[in-house]
């Protein structure tokens, strides 16, 4: 499948509607449903964004509106798509990091790549790479480059951005607060109090289990959700549950690995419900390698799962059991990951591999899964996910081969 934005006209005094019609809309929302010949009525902002003001059949909109239409023909209309994981400021190492050869010589090389300075025109072409393929925001889990995407995604992008700033580090707190990092203080001013800043952890294997309950804890304060790298590989279950494997041995001889850590004898997902760090604010990214109790962990405790298939398969640690968690009734959302794990920031071809590994799912149930749920997750839900009266007019279209 295929899916492009909606380029919506700006904004004029004596031009402040378009009707944008389709061979059908998908809504994504109960009330709405999905409408065939439809159209959405848009209200065209000339300070702010774009606004859905009515969606109905197409001709009826047509009748009662004497407005300038935008004809999508025979591909359908969506609400634009929404990443739940990517890492733009390491997009300037496309291709570089070893693939295909596992999780810890694909994270030893991109370690020593990540040396490099961030390039400013390598984040802006990934922003572009996420408009240009129908994606209207992304959840980005970054560090001390996250205030240059953002400068980037003020000035030039059409994507809105939730910057999740990763906590890492095996030092112990000083107190039972979390500290706030130097660098982002600005971000917290600018994109808190949009629900578009929040802390992450990045991985039991590379976060004081503390710093990470305290992060947890803020993230709830502020009613935002808690993200986290969790069971992406088998190297990452044998180093939590017996202190062996391949990543074990790479922290231990860098001495990463702190003198107090202790396997668990838990795979990683049992690890993080013991430390509390499970629920319905949590965002668990990839849980490649979770086995039937963890799936039911997941489901009880309410937590939701991103699935980055193809950065899986780039990786290769594996494929998610998709069809398991769905199942259960886990609530599931898609991501790229970063192109220093992917060939591309498109979530259309995420579906795509999605359908291809669970065979019960279908395209609606995949949509699901990149527009309503990435939004209730990621808190946003007020303005995407959902093409419905009053929200932003984030409209892309799909076209099926």
């Amino acid at each position: 499948m295929h899916v492009f934005p909606v380029q919506l006209p700006p904004g004029a005094p004596d031009q402040n509607l378009v009707l944008v019609r389709s061979a059908r809309v998908l809504t994504m929302s109960s009330p709405w449903g999905t409408i065939d010949h439809g159209g959405v009525l848009v209200t065209l902002g000339q300070k702010s964004y774009p606004v859905v003001k009515k969606i109905g059949r197409a001709a009826d909109l047509a009748a009662r509106h004497d407005v300038p239409i935008i004809d999508c023909h025979k591909a359908w209309l969506i609400p634009g798509l929404i990443n739940g994981h990517t890492h733009l400021e390491l997009s300037h190492l496309a291709g570089q990091p070893d693939a295909h050869k596992g999780f810890t010589a694909w994270a030893e090389s991109l370690f020593a790549l990540m040396q490099a300075p961030a390039r400013e025109e390598a984040i802006a072409h990934a922003l572009s790479q996420l408009y240009q393929t129908g994606t209207v925001l992304a959840a980005d889990m970054g560090g001390h480059n996250a205030p240059l995407v953002a400068s980037i995604m003020e000035r030039d992008s059409l994507v809105d951005v939730l910057f999740m700033i990763q906590r890492m580090g095996f030092a112990k707190p000083k107190d039972e607060s979390l500290r706030p990092y130097a660098f982002a203080r600005d971000l917290v001013d600018r994109y808190l109090p949009g629900g578009r800043f929040a802390y992450a952890g990045h991985a039991l294997y590379s976060t004081h289990p503390r710093i990470l309950q305290l992060t947890k804890a803020w993230c709830e304060e502020h009613n935002l959700p808690f993200a986290l790298h969790l069971a992406e590989s088998l190297d990452e279950v044998e180093l939590m549950r017996d202190g062996t494997g391949p990543l074990a041995a790479v922290l231990g001889k860098s001495g990463l690995l702190p003198s107090w850590f202790v396997p668990s004898g838990m795979t990683p997902v049992a690890c993080a419900h013991k430390l509390g760090l499970l629920g319905p604010t949590t965002l668990a990214v990839h849980c490649v390698h979770v086995n039937d109790r963890d799936v039911e962990l997941l489901a009880s405790t309410g937590t939701s799962v991103c699935l980055c298939p193809r950065s899986n398969v780039y990786i290769g640690v594996g494929t998610p059991p998709v069809a398991s968690m769905r199942q259960a009734g886990i609530r599931l959302c898609l991501g790229t990951d970063g192109l220093s794990s992917n060939n591309d920031l498109d979530l259309a071809r995420e579906m795509d591999a999605v359908l291809n590994v669970d065979p019960g799912l279908d395209l609606e149930g995949v949509l699901r899964m990149a527009t309503r749920n990435a939004a209730a997750i990621l808190g946003v839900d007020a303005q995407y996910g959902t093409i419905e009266p009053g929200k932003r007019a984030c409209l892309a279209m799909l076209e099926r081969e």
